[in-house]
């Protein structure tokens, strides 16, 4: 018993195996519990098989998981969301196009996306219809989310209401049973509705479907609350981001929900950190992207 004592005591620092640590260098457990708020309707956030799934609840609860903290999800409409976080009820919100500009929210850009015209060739013929001019045919009625331009542009969205062409709707699955019934003939949307409302679903051959390649490629992103989060924590969340398309977990999250012809929208450099979070940059610059569009 001595013997093994003589040696115990006779160890060095160098030898010991025991580390002690500083309860100063311990990170602290994250008390937070973030309010996240994600569209009720696919392909933004949907349940599968009793699962709670979508683009933007699997992209908004890994930041959160990855910010160690807990979450409460706020699932509406958009009109109904956008009402919550004027009301300081919300700490992250998306996606969303970053012409929301939402009062007290710094804006998050994930990707610059083309969008699509969806038009019915029973209501435009069989021979493929321009742009430009479904939007001028005095019998096409468009479809748009409240609370939303939904890929419309100013003028358009101007032209439409003046000539009460314009038809708004709660949610994008709203819009789409709108389309399918032909109370409404046209609409705009980008490539997360096109699969998941047409593609997925066998109905390409009821539709023209026209790349709007005139157009500037849309902000599409996520907007943080400047009231219910302090610059630090914003700061922290944009880090997440950036550490998720750095990864490639963004673009596996999403590919779930894409049409493989459009994964090449999403294979751009970072653009979280290479534009501003609430100044909008000249669009025109294809250097961004590997592919050629004249560019929501």
């Amino acid at each position: 018993m001595l013997a093994w004592l003589l040696i115990l005591f006779s160890l060095t620092p160098s030898h010991a195996q025991f580390k002690f640590r500083d309860p100063a260098s311990t990170p602290a457990a994250c008390e937070k519990r973030y309010v996240i708020a994600v569209m009720n309707s696919p392909p933004s956030y949907f349940v599968e098989k009793g699962k709670k799934t979508g683009v933007g609840y699997d992209i908004l609860t890994e930041v959160v998981r990855r910010l160690q903290c807990k979450y409460t999800d706020m699932i509406s409409s958009n009109s109904s969301l956008i009402a919550s976080f004027g009301r300081r009820s919300v700490d992250l919100f998306g996606p969303l196009l970053s012409s929301a500009q939402l009062a007290q929210g710094e804006f998050i850009l994930t990707w610059k996306l083309p969008r699509y015209l969806v038009v019915r060739k029973d209501a435009s013929g069989s021979s493929l219809p321009d742009v430009k001019s479904v939007v001028s045919d005095s019998k096409m009625i468009f479809g748009n989310l409240i609370s939303g331009k939904f890929f419309l542009n100013e003028q358009e969205l101007t032209k439409l209401f003046a000539e009460k062409r314009l038809k708004e709707y709660p949610l994008p699955e709203d819009l789409m049973i709108a389309l399918k019934e032909n109370k409404i003939q046209a609409l705009f949307a980008g490539p997360f509705v096109l699969y998941h409302y047409i593609t997925r679903s066998g109905q390409a051959d009821q539709y023209h479907i026209i790349e709007d390649k005139t157009s500037p490629l849309v902000e599409t992103g996520f907007f943080m609350s400047t009231t219910r989060l302090s610059a630090q924590e914003r700061k922290r969340i944009r880090q997440v981001f950036k550490e998720m398309q750095e990864d490639g977990t963004l673009l596996k999250i999403v590919k779930k929900y894409l049409a493989p012809e459009s994964y090449r929208h999403f294979a751009g450099e970072d653009l979280v950190t290479r534009l501003s979070s609430h100044r909008y940059r000249d669009l025109n610059n294809s250097k961004y992207f590997s592919f050629d569009y004249h560019e929501f």
